[in-house]
């Protein structure tokens, strides 16, 4: 008897992983397919251009709007792998990839295989997820370097070992140092971690001197920065009403589910996919202990952006991509909950 339960456990353990291996690879295959068919557009010719910059150039600060890590990563990749179309998107390809398996890991602990492999195929075959991971910009490694941090706390929340605690910050870092929107996802991951508190005040001290350092090292950046990023701030107040709710709430939502480039005619599939979101919430109230950190992850960057847009220049979807793997958590969390062949209840 026990024989028999260790054999269909371990099958069913081959089964997931086997299609974990084929979603990766059909994943995979998607991101490399016609990745060279665009010639490289606008901004990607000013990062391939900046890039190639000798190096303290492209890390001189006022120089560009962004952070300053994505730049020298491709300075480096250039000088490994040559300035070939497929060469430049390549870079961004191989995280979009490894953001699929942190999904499903993801999904996996905070439920079960179902919504890890459910939430990674989605990601998967998104074509919001699929275009971004074919241009030659930062948006598809800073959605890898957040998805690594929001995995590390996680971990570091449920098993309080120093390792995760490690890898949160350095990832963290990294992704902050890529993209300023980062800064959205490491507050909803503090406010996470003071939502947990009182369960364990030592390892709330721990965590808020992980802040501290992240704190101090970014401050010499920030402030070499702020003059810069000054000068390109605006005054739009008008875009704290409900058009600025539209444009970054439902459109960014929407643009998560269909993608920038179809029709709009197709944009209605993006707000119907708002519907499984609602379903995603709804459906695990029980569970909102478990799946508080992916509502942090998703809600505190949208409030985030609406309340930041009147001092931004402009705003676009592409921006927020750090929430894009909540965002399809909670989605597939509400195909799961209520679709009765994916184990809901119906």
């Amino acid at each position: 008897m026990i024989s028999n339960k260790y054999s269909s456990r371990w099958s069913k353990q081959i089964v997931l992983y086997t299609c974990l291996v084929a979603v990766l690879l059909v994943s995979f295959g998607l991101r490399l397919f016609r990745i060279q068919h665009h010639n490289i557009w606008g901004d990607e010719a000013f990062s391939i251009a900046f890039s190639k910059q000798a190096l303290n150039l492209v890390l001189s600060s006022g120089a560009e709007t962004h952070p300053p890590l994505y730049h020298p990563l491709l300075h480096i990749w250039i000088s490994l792998v040559g300035d070939s179309v497929f060469s430049l998107r390549y870079f961004s390809v191989l995280p979009a990839v490894t953001i699929i398996a942190i999904v499903f890991v993801i999904g996996r602990r905070l439920v079960d295989h179902q919504l890890g492999l459910l939430s990674a195929t989605m990601i998967g075959v998104s074509s919001f997820a699929v275009y971004y991971s074919q241009e030659a910009r930062m948006y598809s490694l800073v959605a890898c370097f957040c998805a690594i941090a929001s995995y590390a706390v996680l971990r570091w929340e449920l098993r309080e070992s120093s390792r995760w605690l490690i890898i949160f910050a350095v990832s963290m870092l990294a992704a902050v140092f890529t993209h300023y929107y980062s800064f959205f996802v490491l507050l909803a991951q503090n406010m996470y971690m003071f939502q947990q508190r009182k369960n364990n005040l030592e390892q709330w001290r721990k965590w808020m001197w992980c802040q501290a350092v992240i704190f101090l090292i970014y401050m010499p950046w920030a402030f070499a920065q702020l003059d810069f990023i000054s000068s390109k701030a605006s005054t739009r107040w008008q875009e704290l009403s409900v058009g600025g709710m539209n444009t970054i709430w439902a459109g960014t939502l929407t643009t998560f589910g269909v993608g920038e480039t179809v029709a709009t005619v197709g944009q209605w599939l993006g707000v119907l996919l708002l519907i499984p979101l609602a379903m995603g919430f709804r459906s695990s109230y029980s569970d909102t202990k478990r799946l508080s950190v992916v509502y942090y992850w998703l809600v505190v960057p949208l409030v985030g952006a609406f309340l930041i847009a009147p001092l931004m220049p402009f705003y676009y979807p592409r921006y927020l991509i750090v929430v894009l793997p909540a965002y399809l958590l909670i989605v597939a969390n509400g195909f799961r909950s209520n679709v009765p062949l994916l184990g809901g209840h119906g």
